[in-house]
């Protein structure tokens, strides 16, 4: 009969009442999320056998993203921000593997009673080609498909914070990580491009006429995103609900987003899209 195969994960950590740098920069960064994603992470390293975590290809990714309720873009700047303060292993997280000497040196003790040594750090050459034993099905990912759909967030990312300052709203100096956030969170809850944009343009339009609306808080981006949004959308009516009292139904443009993915369209001038007009009538 066949021995039992060895042990590598841990069951349990233990958990230091006490921080040092990595959770007071962890917090200071990122608040409860980087908090959480720390000790979700270390948790994953523990129940991970060989105590080391494959991220080189996308359900490696999806699985820590999910865990940790980020999305991976996030994950990976944390995991940036942790190897640059040797809280991971930087060799091995620049190529996608994440190792944590504390955190092995930390259940060690669990390793005493078992007849096989604590697992060591894998090298480089030993790494190669070793995946997550529920990935094993699918090849590490090393460009392509993964960086484009980098590159086509990053570009939706961009268009809203240039619709943002084109609008003359409240002035940013750059595009934060934390408006990133923000924008990933509302288009996660179904809000397009052309929606956030439409609502930019409703919003700039109530603000700059305060002699007809009543609504008249500057928001930063991220909190428009956060509170405004909703209420600017074309649904809602902006341009009708923020009315003073007295004045007449406007005949301001109204921006609402067309359903075709070509951008916001003034409804006032137009009853459908123009752009989606055009092509039928070509």
């Amino acid at each position: 009969m066949a021995g039992r195969p060895p042990k590598l994960t841990v069951d349990y950590f233990s958990h230091d009442c006490n921080h040092g740098k990595t959770i007071f920069v962890l917090e200071s960064r990122y608040g409860n999320d980087g908090y959480a994603f720390w000790f979700k992470l270390l948790e994953t390293l523990g129940s991970t056998e060989g105590h080391f975590y494959d991220c080189r290809n996308m359900p490696g990714r999806e699985f820590l993203a999910a865990k940790t309720r980020l999305e991976w873009e996030m994950c990976s700047q944390i995991l940036d921000l942790l190897a640059s303060l040797d809280a991971i292993d930087k060799e091995l997280w620049s190529i996608g593997v994440i190792w944590c000497d504390k955190f092995t040196a930390r259940i060690s003790a669990a390793y005493r009673k078992r007849s096989y040594k604590l697992p060591l750090k894998p090298t480089m050459e030993s790494i190669s080609g070793v995946l997550n034993s529920f990935q094993n099905e699918y090849p590490a990912e090393t460009n392509g498909k993964g960086k484009e759909r980098k590159d086509s967030k990053e570009k939706i990312y961009s268009q809203i914070f240039e619709c943002w300052l084109k609008n003359g709203l409240q002035k940013h100096k750059k595009l934060t990580d934390k408006m990133k956030t923000k924008i990933r969170s509302v288009m996660k809850d179904g809000f397009t491009e052309q929606d956030i944009c439409a609502a930019i343009e409703n919003y700039s339009t109530v603000l700059k006429s305060p002699q007809k609306y009543f609504f008249t808080y500057s928001w930063p981006l991220e909190h428009f995103l956060s509170r405004g949004l909703n209420d600017f959308v074309a649904e809602a009516n902006p341009l009708t609900k923020f009315l003073k009292n007295g004045q007449k139904p406007i005949t301001e443009p109204i921006w609402v987003s067309c359903p075709n993915g070509c951008g916001p369209y003034n409804k006032v001038e137009q009853a459908e899209c123009p752009k989606c007009l055009q092509r039928k009538l070509t």
